[in-house]
């Protein structure tokens, strides 16, 4: 996506993840597409490596959260990245939690707070996910909840998910 000057730009922060085929080519085929469709990268984690969450399987999810500026809107930002799902051949089922070759999640826009039926944000498990909170920190150690108005370290200090999660070596 080429950005002009005079564009207005939102700050977005992604969660994405896999446990499918090829995980760590499938993250980089998925920051591929975002930065054609959605914006610009400022920032990115390290790939972190965990259990999968919500269901039992022996596939192992890497997940990393990026920093976006991106001109899109939220309604916008959400279809870009649902089609980029199905480009990358991700097929939704009735289960909320399933394996999958990758999950493209909203975790903040801007400082704002967004109910719709197919929009939550900030995204409403990200304070019970240990996968979501260490990325996110790291990118962003500053992060304000806009609800709790808890900070990320906060955050983290409440979570009590129990899962390991590690950095992933390529």
């Amino acid at each position: 996506m080429i950005l002009h000057k005079n564009e207005i730009m939102n700050v977005a922060f992604l969660s994405i993840g896999g446990n499918m085929n090829d995980r760590l080519q499938s993250l980089k085929q998925c920051l591929k597409l975002i930065k054609m469709s959605c914006g610009s990268i400022e920032k990115k984690s390290k790939i972190y490596e965990s259990l999968a969450w919500g269901i039992n399987s022996e596939n192992k999810y890497l997940n990393q959260t990026i920093k976006l500026l991106s001109p899109l809107k939220p309604k916008e930002l959400l279809i870009s990245i649902q089609s980029i799902e199905l480009k990358m051949g991700r097929q939704r089922t009735e289960k909320q939690y399933s394996d999958r070759i990758i999950d493209i999640d909203i975790i903040a826009y801007n400082n704002q707070i967004i109910n719709e039926i197919d929009l939550k944000v900030p995204h409403p498990r990200l304070h019970l996910r240990k996968f979501v909170l260490v990325p996110l920190g790291e990118i962003a150690p500053n992060w304000e909840h806009p609800i709790s108005k808890y900070k990320i370290s906060k955050l983290m200090d409440l979570c009590k998910d129990a899962s390991e999660i590690s950095v992933y070596i390529e």
